[in-house]
């Protein structure tokens, strides 16, 4: 099954609800349902607390979860913002992922100049 990719990667068979985010720097963060699930197990959030956050509707977030569709690129986009600002490092396959892990607060915090 070929299913929708965001960033300059093309068309990719990625699986069921897999799709990539083009993040800063050109890294291709795989976002699948299982990543979004540890997430927000990181962050101790439910489904609504991520599409609140995000401003998506539940139903978006637990459609994605369970597979049943892939998300569009602006609920992606989203979804990826809302878990960054939170502190979640997503990681790209073959950098230690795919994965995701929670940024520590020094990790969070812009350097001074």
């Amino acid at each position: 099954m070929r299913h929708r990719s965001s960033g300059d990667v093309g068309s990719l068979d990625l699986g069921p609800g897999c799709a990539y985010f083009n993040l800063f720097g050109g890294h291709k963060v795989l976002l699948c349902p299982e990543i979004s699930r540890a997430a927000r197990g990181l962050l101790d959030w439910t489904q609504e607390d991520l599409a609140m956050r995000a401003g998506v509707s539940r139903s978006t977030v637990r459609d994605f979860e369970k597979g049943r569709h892939v998300l569009h690129r602006s609920s992606e986009d989203l979804l990826v913002a809302a878990l960054r600002s939170a502190g979640v490092e997503l990681m790209p396959a073959g950098e230690g992922g795919p994965g995701v892990r929670l940024l520590t607060h020094a990790e969070t915090k812009p350097c001074a100049t």
